[in-house]
């Protein structure tokens, strides 16, 4: 009853099995392997390993060996699924992260676990509990950075470990003492930082016969890197020297451009090295602290994996405060690093520097548009055959140009790009030569070669480096003699040199008074066959190098000075006496704006058109000149224009009902001609390219090309029309003294420097002053004379004026071409051209003064004026004078002028002015008291 009772109990058992076995065997569709072996995990195959030690005979079935390797699984299988045999457990190539504690527990028959290449990041205390048999462990290529001695709890048996390939850099104290069978460890990453830190490991490894395998390897620091950490000496793991981070990275590493407005986060990660490891923020050298009202959102440093340590740092608001450098530091015991990013915050307008294309001695280089406050990278154009090295021996590939703030292009920086010349890139690989006794004289013959071709250098740079290798030869004269000859046919080659070079690389370097310091030593050092031939050579070179670096001409300056001198004093008396001089209102603005503008050409010229060191001032310099010469020259055409009008002007006949006559223009006109064009003129040049009016000349001017469209054109249309206006003018008083008689009454008849002594010659013989002080011509309006104007002078006819002014025209030529020769040409030339301005600035100079001031009897008398001499009777007869023409002068201002009074003597003019003149004699100061007669009647 009782086994029957069993049996009945045991039927539905084996049922239920029936039942199971076939989804079981569904599990594992494809295992394969010995009998009895079966696996229901999918990819995992199972079979049967023989005996170590065994070569030949069939598997032992009672040893599994499963792999599941390839797979997706995501953690280990779980051992109760795992045959109880399993002796080899191969878990590679998966995609398991992390190992929990008692992941293998039952396997306690298990030998070899491999675990290599998965994403273990995190292996808890205990994982590697249960396995009491297990000899060889494979970690390799994992992501564990942390590792402890509780790690491997449970491995009484492990004799070969592997864990290379992590993302650990050091080993904590004691990580192996669970290990006691242990005898080779791989522990290489690409992190491993052998230093103090690991100082410990080596006699432990001595003491525990643990051999470290010879592929763990050193990664840092860079004198031990790639160097096998067993064959290392203790004292070679120190914490000394720069500190070197197995990573350090700052995102963003690249520049960042950014608005007003944005929000800006930053990440800074570094290599964990202990509790001494900390991250700080820079903020252009100032720290960093987290301020959410200002926008500054700084959170706590993370350590992850024990391994890395990261800080995270957020601008939620950014201003344009934030502009400059951030800089993330990492700090510990041994040192701290530092990663910077430069932010540039745009306001919300924008600039921009233009495309621009720059050519010169490195190169040619396009610069595009740009930001302002970018700067902008080109690559240099590289020789492939070429072994030269770069400067400082660094590897730089491309050329700088910086866009400031305001939109201006900052000079660029070339210094990395190669040379294109050939000449020079050879002269530069002769300064980079090391020289000493033994090579110096076969240097200096060599380079003898290519200073003979000088007169083809085209570039500063080649004056320069010749200069450096003289000056390096310099010292080995005493010991090698041959080397003065050779210094000096060198020096020699170079005055070959077009002035230019060698005013640029005087200024670039003092290239030619180091050349000249050069010489004279040698001079006083040389022998006696030497001596004559080197002091020829020198003073040679001393003139050609001061001509290139020095100033203008001596001659220039005291020339100038008295040009100033005699133009500045006619201003100030014409400005002084202006109610005193019989000049007409044309007259005097234009004589004064004339003498104004040809007085700043000169001064400007002499004063600033050698100031090329300072850019600012040079630019100014140029704009001045090229302002007042086109001015200047205005002036001139509108005098030539208003004279000749004054010459052909005919008084319209009378009208009926025409009270009085009509008022004089204004003279805003010839301003906006004579001011207003050029002003225009350089405001465009210099708007369009400031940099026109500097192109590293010796001298500040106009670039060449455009100075063709902005100066010499516009001077190619005024010269010819002033010139044309003075042959007009010239043809129209040579036909008019034909026609005149002899000893006629008429104003062109008078001769340079006839005077108006006397109201009785002003009005009594026919000729009288306009109400500008013009003189007026005698006779009818039928006799074809020109009938009188607002434009005359008082005191000269219309030929004198035309001959002073067409003299003064042509001096101030003479002058300009002259200066202009003076800075441009080569020493001989420079001298006879310097002369030459000399004398023209002093004879345009004097002759300006004699002609409007010193030859005029009304300027004369208002200088006297200025220092009466003493005499009481002058000084009464004077006022009584003054008196009367002052009470005359009021009943004649009450009779207004009528159309017979243009043509000839006023009504009752006759009768006053016969009473003048006898008050005149009467009183003694005739000539005095006729020209204040006649000014106050005008």
């Amino acid at each position: 009853m009782g086994a029957g009772g069993c049996r009945m109990r045991g039927a539905p058992a084996r049922l239920l099995l029936l039942l199971l076995l076939p989804p079981l065997l569904l599990l594992a569709p494809k295992t394969r392997g010995a009998p009895g072996c079966p696996v229901p995990i999918r990819s995992c195959k199972c079979s049967g390993e023989r005996p170590k030690g065994l070569s030949s005979g069939a598997p032992n079935p009672a040893r599994r060996r499963v792999v599941c390797g390839g797979g997706d699984l995501p953690e280990p299988p779980e051992p109760g699924l795992l045959p109880n045999g399993t002796v080899t457990l191969l878990l590679s190539n998966n995609k398991i992260t992390g190992l929990r504690n008692g992941s293998f527990w039952g396997l306690s028959l298990l030998e070899k676990l491999d675990l290599r290449n998965n994403v273990i990041s995190t292996v808890q205390p205990g994982a590697f509990l249960g396995l009491g048999e297990l000899k060889r462990l494979d970690l390799s290529n994992n992501r564990i950075g942390c590792l402890s001695s509780e790690t491997f709890q449970g491995l009484p048996r492990l004799l070969r470990l592997n864990i290379s390939g992590n993302i650990f850099s050091s080993l904590q104290p004691g990580v192996f003492d669970e290990l006691l069978a242990l005898k080779v460890v791989d522990f290489g990453t690409e992190f491993l930082t052998c230093d103090c830190h690991l100082r410990w490991l080596l006699p432990w490894a001595r003491n525990h016969s643990l051999q470290l395998s010879e592929r763990t390897l050193c990664a840092y620091p860079s004198t031990l890197h790639a160097q096998a950490l067993g064959s290392l000496q203790e004292a070679q793991l120190r914490c000394e020297g720069t500190l070197e981070l197995h990573t350090h990275h700052l995102i963003p590493s690249l520049r960042q451009v950014v608005f007003q407005g944005d929000r800006l986060p930053f990440q800074c990660s570094a290599g964990y090295l202990g509790n001494d490891t900390h991250i700080h923020w820079y903020h252009n050298g100032a720290p960093v602290e987290g301020d959410e009202q200002a926008g500054i959102i700084l959170a706590e440093s993370l350590i992850h994996d024990c391994t890395f340590i990261t800080s995270e740092l957020t601008l939620s608001h950014i201003g344009v405060w934030a502009s400059g450098e951030w800089e993330c530091s990492v700090s510990t015991v041994q040192g701290n690093v530092s990663r910077r990013v430069e932010i540039v915050v745009l306001e919300t307008s924008a600039s921009y520097c233009p495309a621009e294309r720059v050519a010169n001695s490195r190169g040619d280089f396009r610069w595009p548009r740009t930001l302002a406050g970018i700067t902008a990278y080109q690559s240099c154009l590289q020789y492939p055959f070429t072994s030269v090295p770069l400067s400082r021996g660094a590897p730089g590939t491309r050329a700088s140009r910086r866009c400031d703030r305001a939109g201006r292009w900052e000079p660029g920086d070339y210094s990395h790009c190669l040379y294109t010349n050939d000449i020079t890139r050879v002269l530069y690989t002769f300064v980079l030569m090391p020289i000493n006794a033994s090579n110096a004289l076969t240097l200096a013959h060599q380079l003898r070669v290519y200073t003979a071709e000088a007169a083809s250098f085209s570039d500063m740079m080649d004056v320069v480096y010749v200069a450096q290798m003289i000056q390096k030869f310099l010292g080995y004269v005493d010991q090698i003699k041959e080397l003065v000859e050779v210094m000096v046919d060198m020096a020699s080659n170079l005055m070959l040199v077009d002035e230019h070079l060698l005013w640029l690389a005087q200024r670039e370097d003092k290239a030619c008074s180091g050349i000249v310091g050069a010489l004279e030593r040698i001079g006083g050092a040389a022998l006696s066959p030497h001596a004559q031939h080197i002091s020829v050579e020198l003073s040679a070179f001393s003139r050609e190098a001061g001509g290139s670096g020095a100033g203008l001409h001596p001659v220039v300056y005291p020339c100038t000075a008295l040009l100033l001198l005699c133009l500045f004093s006619t201003i100030i008396t014409y400005i002084l006496n202006h109610s005193s001089i019989h000049v007409s209102r044309k007259g005097w603005h234009m004589l004064l704006n004339l003498c104004f503008h040809m007085a700043m050409t000169s001064a400007v010229f002499a004063g600033g058109i050698t100031l090329t060191n300072y850019q600012m001032v040079c630019q100014a310099v140029g704009i001045t000149l090229h302002y007042s010469s086109l001015s200047t020259l205005l002036w001139m055409g509108v005098k030539a224009r208003v004279l000749h009008k004054e010459l052909t002007w005919r008084a319209p006949p009378p009208q009926e009902g025409d009270a009085t006559p009509p008022g004089p223009r204004p003279m805003l006109r010839f301003y906006l001609i004579a001011g207003g064009i050029p002003l225009i003129i350089c405001g465009v040049t210099a708007a369009v390219n400031i940099h026109n009016y500097r192109d590293h000349s010796p001298y500040c001017w106009l670039v060449w090309r455009p100075s063709l469209g902005a100066f010499y054109i516009p001077v190619a249309l005024i010269l010819p029309v002033t010139w044309i206006y003075f042959l007009c003018s010239g043809l129209h008083l040579r036909s008019h003294l034909a026609q005149c008689p002899k000893g006629g009454n008429s104003r062109l008849s008078l001769e340079p420097g006839e005077e108006l002594r006397s109201p009785a010659r002003l009005r009594g013989g026919g000729a009288l002053l306009s109400d500008s002080g013009s003189l007026l011509a005698a006779g009818s309006a039928g006799t074809g004379t020109p009938a009188p104007r607002e434009d005359g002078d008082g005191l000269y006819s219309p030929g004198a004026q035309l001959g002073a002014l067409v003299t003064t025209h042509f001096l101030y030529l003479a002058m300009w071409a002259c200066g202009a020769l003076a800075v441009s040409q080569r020493w001989l030339p420079r001298v006879v051209c310097s002369c030459l301005y000399g004398a023209a600035a002093s004879a345009l100079g004097l002759f300006v003064f004699a002609h409007h001031c010193a030859r005029r009897t009304d300027v004369r008398a208002s200088w006297r004026a200025c220092c009466p001499p003493p005499g009481p009777r002058c000084s009464a007869s004077r006022d009584n004078l003054r008196g009367g023409a002052l009470e005359k002068e009021s009943k004649r201002r009450s009779y207004p002028l009528n159309t017979a009074s243009l043509n000839g003597a006023p009504k009752g003019g006759r009768y006053e002015d016969a009473g003048v003149t006898g008050a005149e004699a009467a009183g003694g100061c005739s000539m005095k008291t006729g020209l204040w007669k006649s000014e106050t009647t005008v």
